[in-house]
């Protein structure tokens, strides 16, 4: 058969005896491209036969696609510890690794709620003797439907979601919880509960004014410590310094809990915070405090006045705000209760029941989001009195007072004040103007057409 020309380039145009198709010549083995109808479901009924799923009932709902690893990310592992063998250096290299694929990519806290989750989904499908990992997307479906029946908020059908996601992600396998049938019970159960009344109002930090912030000044020495007087001072140095940083920099309360000094750099009149690993941004993020003309929330003045007075107590302790406590001296001593926390726990210790069987990566960062947990824990109580004795009280039923106030205050007021979404987006680190609209409360007066005189 003569060539056909197509361009300034040749091509030999051949009959495939097998299906009577015609097509340029074919080098490899692989079947035409139009091959016959009968020749398909054939060639795919070969190809599932050899797939087996080991919970049967769980068989006939799983999508054979699902059951198979999209990706050879499990080959990958086995080769790579082949190749490091008995080599110590190299079998380290391997495990950081696995620890940088499956873990560091999210945060601590992210971590923790994703791998609770997913235990809880694991439970749940060995109850019902079905197939977790790689699960069907009809599991998923049956799943959601049993937390919806259980009155689960809409935050948890999320997670559930997102950490099926996640755990599949990490074992090479195609998600179910991204099939359309698991989407649309869950948006269906949310339409439901909306429907019948059944949602819960969403709540939210109280956004904390700089009225407010005002008037917490003075009641600062009231605020209850169990330490003593030179001790609680100190502390109450460090509470002001932390309230007033988070506020104007729009800080989340577990980046002040787990800061360093060396976040911290003097930059013109202001300070310049950097955090090492922000969520959603693995590199970091850095934003500017500068001084104001109130001199009494001035956050500049106040981490200076903190630093200065910590500085002969420090005794090697990095952590930027941290508890004061009685040293063997009888003076006062830095502590970093963080560090404790996350250090105090001997690698060898028999794991808890809900840990065990995890990967050391995901464990390590479930014990660092509980420690974290804690801390931020006692960060709130203190702030959440100290609120209280300045007469603060949530201007609805759907607001309380949380780490988050401050954060929550900084964009309600700047959004008051006229400043624009994406400045404000841009200075607490958004990704997105619409995170920037969930954390305002500020709403325009007015209608939105009466600038129009209809």
């Amino acid at each position: 058969m003569p060539p056909v020309r197509g361009g300034p380039t040749t091509r030999t145009v051949v009959e495939d005896p097998s299906t009577g198709c015609r097509g340029p010549a074919r080098t490899s083995v692989a079947p035409c491209r139009c091959m016959a109808p009968k020749t398909r479901v054939a060639k795919t009924k070969q190809k599932r036969a050899g797939v087996e799923a080991p919970v049967a009932q769980d068989v006939a709902l799983a999508a054979p696609e699902l059951r198979k690893p999209v990706s050879s990310r499990d080959d990958s592992w086995a080769a790579m510890d082949a190749i490091a063998g008995e080599n110590a250096e190299l079998a380290e290299l391997a495990s950081r690794a696995r620890s940088l694929v499956t873990v560091n990519t999210y945060s601590d806290n992210t971590v923790h709620a994703y791998s609770g989750a997913w235990r809880r989904f694991e439970a749940w499908c060995q109850e019902h003797e079905l197939q977790a990992l790689p699960a069907s997307p009809m599991a998923v479906v049956l799943y959601i439907t049993h937390l919806d029946s259980r009155g689960v908020g809409r935050e948890a059908l999320i997670t559930a979601r997102a950490a099926i996601a996640w755990r599949h992600a990490q074992h090479g396998f195609e998600s179910p919880a991204a099939h359309h049938l698991v989407a649309e019970v869950s948006a269906g159960a949310t339409r439901r509960r909306a429907s019948a009344g059944e949602t819960k109002p969403v709540v939210r930090a109280h956004p904390l004014s700089v009225e407010e912030l005002r008037t917490m000044m003075p009641v600062l020495p009231q605020v209850r410590l169990k330490k003593r007087p030179r001790e609680a001072n100190l502390m109450r140095l460090c509470l002001r310094s932390q309230l007033l940083a988070g506020w104007h920099l729009g800080r989340r309360g577990d980046e002040l809990v787990r800061a360093e000094i060396s976040w911290v750099h003097a930059e013109g009149d202001g300070i310049r915070f950097t955090t090492t690993s922000e969520k959603r941004k693995p590199s970091g993020f850095s934003n500017v405090m500068m001084p104001t003309v109130d001199e009494t929330i001035c956050p500049v003045r106040a981490l200076q006045e903190w630093l200065e007075a910590s500085a002969p107590y420090r005794h090697g302790v990095t952590r930027l705000w941290c508890d004061v406590r009685v040293g063997d001296d009888g003076e006062p001593m830095l502590v970093d209760v963080l560090g404790e926390l996350i250090a105090g726990r001997d690698p060898d210790d028999e794991l808890p029941p809900s840990l065990q069987g995890e990967s050391r990566a995901e464990v390590e960062a479930n014990l660092r989001a509980n420690a974290l947990t804690r801390v931020n824990a006692i960060f709130r109580g203190r702030l959440q009195q100290w609120m209280k004795l300045a007469g603060i009280e949530p201007i609805s039923g759907d607001r309380r007072l949380s780490t988050h106030s401050a954060r929550r205050g900084l964009t309600t007021s700047a959004r008051e004040a006229g400043i624009d979404l994406e400045a404000i987006a841009g200075h607490v680190g958004w990704g997105s103007l619409e995170m920037a609209k969930l954390y305002s409360d500020h709403r325009p007066d007015g209608h939105p057409l009466d600038a129009l005189n209809l």
